[in-house]
């Protein structure tokens, strides 16, 4: 009896132990599990945390970017328009001077304006317009008349560019900005026609007058700017025709 007593208080003690090891595993496991709960909240939260910030810094990296392409492109935009203004107004002028004159016929331009003493004036006035190659005189039959590149003034026709079927066919056009050409007189340099009509007192087509815009001049300005990558600067005309582009693409 003593020995079933003392086993059966053995196996008790063994039960006693065993429920103390599975207490103790149970109260063990509850901080693990809350430790590894919070750290996989904590690296969500970084994360989320790193995607904002990331985010916000692209976000204000890309408004910071528009706004210096923004502003370049408004500082090139001020300088071209000075340019063009410019040739505009020496054009104008040049037309005011034809109506002192009197002129009042096709005949009577060619006669006036084919002169030596006109030429040398052309070429003062592209003396002073840096950007611009050469001034030319068309007559009302698309035949240059006068050129302040050279004298005697080379046979030229230009009837079939496009400024002078768009000045011919429309009488309410003052004014156009020819397609980009290599120049007839020019060693096949890069020029764009800012044209002017030439109008008699019924708003007859009398000639015109073409300031050849040179573009590498324009595109010797796009590259004092400093770009970044593979970034260009491209001039484009109302209809998209390329005009100027930096780096050089002549394609």
């Amino acid at each position: 009896q003593m020995g079933i007593e003392i086993s059966a208080s053995a196996s008790t003690q063994r039960a006693s132990a065993g429920s103390i090891s599975v207490a103790s595993s149970t109260k063990s496991t509850g901080p693990i599990r809350l430790t590894i709960v919070c750290a996989v909240l904590l690296s969500v939260a970084i994360a989320i945390g790193a995607g904002v910030f990331l985010f916000s810094l692209r976000h204000r990296v890309l408004a910071e970017n528009e706004r210096n392409l923004s502003n370049t492109a408004l500082i090139l935009a001020e300088q071209l328009e000075r340019i063009f203004t410019t040739a505009e107004s020496v054009q104008r002028a040049i037309i005011e001077q034809t109506a002192d004159l009197g002129i009042g016929d096709s005949a009577s331009l060619e006669q006036q304006l084919s002169r030596h003493e006109f030429h040398l004036k052309l070429r003062d006035n592209v003396a002073g317009m840096p950007n611009v190659g050469s001034l030319t005189v068309i007559n009302a039959q698309g035949r240059v008349i006068n050129f302040s590149r050279q004298w005697p003034i080379p046979d030229i026709d230009v009837s079939d560019r496009d400024f002078f079927k768009a000045l011919q066919s429309d009488r309410n056009l003052t004014s156009f900005i020819g397609e980009p050409i290599r120049g007839r007189a020019a060693a096949g340099a890069w020029i764009m026609p800012l044209v002017r009509k030439i109008s008699g007192p019924n708003s007859e087509v009398l000639g015109m007058i073409a300031a050849a815009m040179e573009l590498q001049s324009l595109q010797n300005i796009f590259s004092e700017i400093t770009l970044e990558g593979d970034r260009t600067i491209t001039l484009l005309r109302q209809d998209g025709a390329l005009v100027a582009r930096f780096p050089r693409l002549d394609s």
